[in-house]
């Protein structure tokens, strides 16, 4: 019957929909809950009738990540600061390599001006692919999360356990956690000017798996930990 079928509109159950291509029997697709669906593939033909049929399936949640805390222990020096420098009755602006600290930079006198830091999380895992789900797609980047300002490095601590930061170990290929300086406007935050990146890491997988329910990472002057749950 398969020289019969034109397309197969395939229909998940979790109001995710596909009008797949009839010549291509394998098809993928990631379930975001644990729970029971019921997949109905129709089988338009080349004469103009359809079949449909159904299937019931049961996904549960195995092998998952929870990242709970991040927790910077320290961060690289910054090599691009500025300060006023006094020269007879005028003065010149000043670049210097020092702690993340722009106490003087854009006219502000606060001397205790340090970075306004925040992570910006993405993962990359296979998953099936977005145009074609007949295939997957290896190490594809999503953005997980992105946590809120600690101003001024009052805070190194970032605690996401109530964010639900959940991830699949299996089809899991790497987090990258990016570390940067928020340039927002009209407050400790500088000039409004584009936000800055600190730092960034890659972990991967087997860093995870390898250890019970925290890691830290070291690259250069970076230095992280990440508390996590293997649920």
């Amino acid at each position: 019957m398969s020289d019969q079928i034109n397309n197969i509109n395939w229909d998940f159950g979790d109001g995710k929909t596909y009008y797949g291509n009839g010549s291509l029997s394998a098809i993928y697709h990631n379930y975001k809950t644990a729970g029971t669906y019921t997949i109905k593939a129709t089988l338009l033909l080349n004469n103009g009738s359809s079949i449909v049929k159904t299937v019931n399936i049961t996904v549960t949640n195995t092998n998952l990540l929870k990242i709970n805390k991040i927790t910077i222990i320290s961060i690289p020096q910054k090599t691009n600061n500025k300060r006023w420098v006094s020269v007879g009755t005028g003065g010149m602006w000043q670049t210097f390599t020092g702690a993340w600290d722009e106490s003087e930079s854009y006219g502000t006198n606060n001397m205790n001006k340090f970075a306004d830091i925040f992570v910006y999380i993405t993962k990359s895992s296979s998953v099936p692919d977005p145009t074609n789900p007949h295939s997957v797609t290896t190490a594809y980047p999503e953005h997980l999360f992105t946590t809120g300002i600690n101003p001024n490095q009052l805070n190194l601590v970032f605690d996401v356990s109530a964010n639900n930061l959940i991830m699949g170990y299996d089809a899991l290929e790497n987090i990258k956690f990016t570390f940067k300086d928020s340039d927002a406007l009209n407050s400790l935050l500088e000039d409004g000017g584009a936000d800055e990146i600190i730092d960034s890491y890659n972990s991967y997988t087997s860093q995870f798996t390898n250890t019970s329910n925290s890691v830290t990472f070291t690259q250069g002057s970076l230095s992280f930990k990440v508390d996590f749950q293997k649920l």
